[in-house]
């Protein structure tokens, strides 16, 4: 049959030039040069292993949903206008690539807070991770593993090796991320998903939030291949969100690999030689060696010592820390070749640390904290010693007082308005005393005049004429929403310090309230309180959820619309009011102060607060 008029005689030239590429562990892209024909090519027919796949109408196919590991085999057959053949081509054969890491690997993860500088390296530990299978994440109900939710960045580690050890040769990351991620493979970044260029520290947003469709969509990569290691590899990744409330988190990936035909090295390194232990001081020893041979190469040298492995090294050297002092210890070394094969031990050799007969240093920056009538809080900077510092020795006028392992200490049991001499000696951890600091400090007068809260103070206030019932009273009540304001406040006269809102001119809130709270080390220390308060109009004091004091209010229960009994005004607007109040109400520790303000009526034209306590006023 002709096409646009023209016979088509002769039948299309033989597929030639075919050639065929895996793009993945389950797909490979099959090409061959376009063939020939007098009229035109209506399009190729591709096998697989013998069976039609596909006709396709140009010179390119890709074929999915294959078998990771596995030879295919592809033949191609050119037609013509009439669907004459030309032949079915030379075969091409080709492997699918590895899939070293599935899409529901399991992964160690950290969703509560940074993971730390080292979480990139080989060797970082991460056996204090969670561990689960992907998908990870939460907020879609797709996740395998559910996370924590409330951070800014989630970390995610897995360890791996390329299978029987063989060589990569190319290979390809296919990520999930919501919002976004970055990728290392070896402590070297191979992928950045929707995030933005620079640093990335623990709180980095990601560039766009990721929604409908894209939180499923898998993100590809190319990988170097040879960022590989024989060994063991370890893929590290960072999902970020684009806000820390975001409601979902999703991250998934897979590694595809092509292999190289290398056999698996299972030859093992020789023994390293010349093992020798030097004694380097009283905690700390150092090993040198002669290095092992291997066919393809020495990785590093694992280090045992008394039979446990210590350390791990890439050269010939060694130095062994944080040992006992007067001690032996025995130490054998390990070649581990570039596969991982651990070769024999070599001889082993003992070394023995030096005796500690150096005390540590004196601590540094004696000082007193804090002092009472019956008690000195005492800080001070470490000693330094060649093993360690295993404590401090505390004491005052000769007398040992008591130790500690801290940098703190507090000699309780004290005498008021004394001086006492204070010394503070470390102890290493061989048993030998340093010299010691020393200090001298009085403990305050049992009996002290004290300011408790000053005139003019900061003070919560709450201004919008709401009714607060009772719990505002109460020293566990929590103000820290209610505006802060410096004394004197108030409205109206011109002379307050923070003015507060009384509510409109011809409607004045009747109540205000205000709280402070103050602290008390001990109230047995305390003879006397005196406060001293303005208030413009009525007032109601509490004390730890206890009434103190009223002035100018109706007897009875008070509420929020109570009127104060009669205006303020002139000079007593202004009048320092001075009574006693129980000490039995303060406590020790935190005490709060509460107290409310009432107008006389809706139409008043200023109000005034302000509040001195004075903790035994007697006393000069």
């Amino acid at each position: 049959f002709p096409r646009d008029g023209i016979p088509d005689l002769e039948p299309p030239s033989l597929v030639s030039g075919i050639h065929a590429t895996a793009a993945s562990a389950t797909s490979i892209e099959v090409s061959w040069t376009p063939a020939t024909d007098d009229v035109g090519i209506n399009g190729y027919v591709v096998r697989r292993d013998g069976v039609v796949v596909a006709t396709v109408p140009s010179a390119v196919f890709l074929d999915e949903g294959l078998t990771p590991r596995t030879d295919y085999e592809y033949t191609v057959e050119a037609l013509d206008s009439v669907n004459r053949s030309g032949g079915i081509s030379s075969p091409v054969v080709l492997e699918t690539w590895a899939r070293v890491l599935e899409a529901d690997a399991p992964w160690m993860y950290l969703d509560s807070g940074p993971p730390g500088r080292a979480w990139l390296d080989r060797g970082f530990d991460d056996s204090s991770w969670e561990a689960g299978h992907a998908q990870l994440g939460f907020g879609d109900n797709d996740e395998a593993t559910d996370i924590e939710k409330g951070e800014f960045a989630y970390y995610f580690r897995s360890e791996f090796r390329t299978p029987n050890g063989r060589e990569v040769l190319d290979a390809s990351i296919r990520l999930i991320r919501d919002d976004g991620a970055v990728v290392y493979l070896n402590g070297v970044e191979v992928m950045r998903s929707n995030m933005p260029s620079g640093p990335i520290a623990h709180n980095t947003p990601a560039a766009s939030t990721t929604g409908g469709s894209e939180e499923d969509r898998w993100f590809t990569e190319s990988v170097d291949p040879s960022l590989f290691t024989p060994g063991i590899n370890v893929l590290a990744v960072e999902v970020h969100q684009r806000t820390e409330n975001s409601s979902d988190v999703s991250f998934a990936l897979g590694l595809d690999a092509e292999l190289s035909d290398e056999p698996f090295d299972t030859s093992p390194p020789s023994a390293p030689k010349n093992l020798t232990v030097e004694t380097k001081s009283a905690s700390s020893l150092a090993l040198e060696w002669r290095a092992a041979s291997d066919d393809r190469g020495i990785d590093g040298y694992i280090v045992k010592r008394n039979g446990t492995k210590v350390g791990y090294s890439d050269g010939l050297t060694f130095v062994d820390t944080n040992l006992a002092p007067n001690t032996t210890y025995r130490y054998k070394v390990i070649a581990v070749d570039t596969s991982l094969n651990e070769g024999p031990p070599s001889l082993s050799r003992n070394g023995t640390t030096l005796a500690d007969t150096s005390p540590p240093s004196k601590p540094t920056k004696l000082r007193v904290a804090k002092a009472t009538g019956t008690s000195l809080k005492i800080k001070w900077q470490h000693a330094r010693d060649q093993v360690g510092v295993s404590h401090y020795v505390v004491k005052a006028d000769g007398n040992r007082i008591g130790t500690t392992s801290g940098r703190s200490f507090v000699l309780r049991g004290l005498e008021p308005d004394t001086e006492y001499h204070i010394t503070v000696a470390a102890v290493d951890t061989s048993g030998n005393r340093g010299a010691a600091r020393h200090i001298r400090q009085e403990t305050e007068p049992y009996f002290v005049r004290r300011t408790a809260v000053a005139a003019g103070s900061h003070w919560r206030f709450l201004d919008d004429g709401s009714d607060q019932a009772g719990a505002w009273r109460e020293r566990t009540f929590d103000a820290r929403q209610w505006p802060r304001g410096e004394a004197e406040l108030g409205y109206g006269d011109g002379d307050e310090v923070t003015i507060i809102d009384g509510g409109p001119g011809n409607d004045r809130h009747i109540a205000t309230y205000f709280r402070r709270k103050f602290r008390i080390a001990d109230v047995g220390a305390v003879q006397q309180v005196r406060m001293s308060i303005v208030r413009d109009d009525g007032v109601v004091v509490y004390l730890n959820g206890i009434e103190i004091f009223r002035d100018n209010m109706p007897s009875g229960e008070i509420g929020y619309d109570t009127k104060a009994l009669e205006s303020v005004a002139g000079d007593a607007e202004s009048e320092w009011v001075t009574v006693e109040v129980p000490a039995n109400a303060l406590r020790n520790g935190f005490n709060a102060l509460a107290v409310e303000i009432h107008q006389s009526g809706q139409r008043s034209s200023d109000t005034s607060f302000d509040l001195e306590l004075i903790l035994n006023p007697h006393l000069l």
